[in-house]
């Protein structure tokens, strides 16, 4: 897979690059740049993308594998990487697609999927990782880097080519979709939890984090003690209930 990565120095989005291949492209391919200058997040968020960093996103075919585990394979790899090259650091996932060290946050992955007549065409899954990045205030959460936590100025590229090994490897493997719901879910610190949820209509609501289900839904605890799925969400504030 790594063989199909495109490399741009400076580009819109490596998401929206993936899509216009699309259109040209049936096979799997992997575009990646440390410059990005209309990137975005859920919804169409904007996506602080300062220059250094590493932006990588994947144009997927999936036949073998579900849907909705496309993003927690793309978590994994980079969690499984961060541990290789970090070791002993505090390296978690918070729900539903961010990896975080230290309790800081250092990557957030994004899948987009695209269907005609409710049939799957394609994903594009996008991974945004803070490398070379020191002090940004243009970010609003506190955040962490390799190069902060190293203290060495890294060559993105290999980086890329590593993630990437490392996606193909839970991407093409034996391991069973709900395997990889499971270790994921294993290494989600979010459970137990109190947070305050951003819904995709903006609502916001609060609660504890009582689990996460077999399709890697949170189910939430609410104050008067019902309880919700959420399927799609931003966390914004959490800490350790008691």
């Amino acid at each position: 897979m790594v063989n199909n990565m495109l490399w741009f120095e400076k580009c819109d989005s490596t998401m929206d690059i993936c899509h216009r291949f699309s259109s040209i492209c049936d096979r799997e391919l992997i575009i990646g740049s440390s410059i990005q200058i209309e990137g975005r997040g859920t919804k169409n968020r904007g996506w602080v993308s300062p220059p250094g960093n590493l932006y990588l996103s994947y144009l997927l075919y999936p036949k073998h594998r579900k849907i909705h585990t496309i993003h927690m394979i793309g978590t994994l790899s980079v969690l499984k990487f961060l541990e290789q090259k970090f070791g002993s650091h505090n390296i978690s996932i918070k729900w539903p697609n961010d990896v975080m060290v230290d309790e800081k946050k250092i990557c957030g992955v994004l899948q987009e999927n695209v269907f005609k007549n409710s049939q799957l065409i394609y994903s594009v899954l996008g991974i945004g990782l803070n490398v070379n990045m020191q002090i940004n205030s243009e970010i609003d959460v506190p955040y962490n880097s390799v190069q902060l936590i190293t203290n060495k100025t890294e060559d993105i590229k290999n980086l890329a080519k590593d993630i990437t090994y490392i996606f193909h490897e839970y991407y093409m493997s034996g391991i069973s979709d709900v395997e990889i719901m499971n270790i994921w879910r294993n290494n989600i610190d979010t459970i137990g939890k109190k947070i305050k949820l951003i819904l995709l209509d903006e609502e916001i609501i609060s609660g504890k984090v009582k689990d996460i289900d077999l399709n890697g839904d949170l189910v939430l605890n609410l104050s008067n003690n019902k309880l919700i799925t959420i399927k799609a969400g931003m966390v914004k504030e959490m800490k350790i209930s008691k």
